[in-house]
């Protein structure tokens, strides 16, 4: 893994060569292998509000869910959210029952001018069982 989350980065050459090797370690293959869940499409709508109760009616994310694990999402919304930030996520699909959950924002690209591909992570695992059965084994990410 990075051995540089102990040490201050001082920029050697060194250094950089070494994190330059660990980012290209980091393929979509290799990435997947990680994954300790499986993810399940369900195409549901997603609400997405922030998280802090002062906060909740100050903005609204409104998209979709395309696929989801027992620890996380893949959502597209159509203006972007900050890694790091904390809502509370609401979905509505025909084919799970997922009670409002809180979410930290992973990761989030622009796909096109109003389209933004965002990843949050859970903050307690759900439980998926049975209710949805198109599970996904090559998603993009």
């Amino acid at each position: 893994m990075n051995q540089h989350n102990d040490q201050a980065f001082d920029g050697s050459e060194t250094e950089i060569f070494s994190a330059i090797n660990e980012l290209a370690s980091n393929t979509a293959e290799m990435i997947r292998a990680r994954r300790k869940n499986e993810r399940v499409r369900v195409d549901a709508a997603a609400t997405m509000v922030p998280a802090n109760l002062s906060d909740r009616d100050s903005a609204v994310w409104t998209g979709i869910c395309h696929d989801i694990s027992s620890n996380g999402c893949r959502l597209v919304i159509s203006s972007p959210i900050t890694v790091g930030d904390v809502f509370l996520l609401t979905l509505k699909s025909n084919k799970m029952n997922i009670d409002p959950i809180f979410v930290r924002c992973i990761r989030c690209h622009l796909l096109r001018e109003d389209s933004f591909e965002c990843g949050v992570a859970f903050f307690s695992d759900i439980r998926l069982g049975n209710q949805a059965s198109d599970s996904l084994d090559d998603l993009s990410l």
